[in-house]
């Protein structure tokens, strides 16, 4: 038996801004979750109903990346220098962490 290999390709996801959603309770769960910028903040959700994830500029360097729980709860957050490298950012963390 030949053992799992664990993909390393990039999880295809749909990242829309703030404006772009399209579900008043899903806009208003992602903006509670905001800290900086409602005009940066980007969304995707991996699993449907468990998580989703953010990007959202901090500062002039500084992309903040967020993975939020099922119950609403931040599960990892991190910061990089740019939104393409927050995005991967929490790709990757949802891509390891996933069932």
């Amino acid at each position: 038996m030949v053992g799992a290999m664990i993909s390393t390709a990039p999880i295809p996801t749909p990242w829309c801004s703030f404006r772009q959603i399209e579900s008043a309770p899903v806009a208003a769960m992602v903006a509670e979750r905001c800290l900086f910028s409602l005009d940066t903040l980007a969304y995707a959700r991996f699993h449907p109903g468990a998580t989703f994830a953010l990007t959202e500029h901090e500062d002039d360097a500084i992309w903040r990346w967020a993975i939020v729980g099922a119950e609403g709860n931040v599960v990892n957050e991190g910061r990089e220098s740019t939104q393409a490298a927050a995005q991967y950012a929490a790709e990757t963390f949802a891509r390891l962490t996933s069932p």
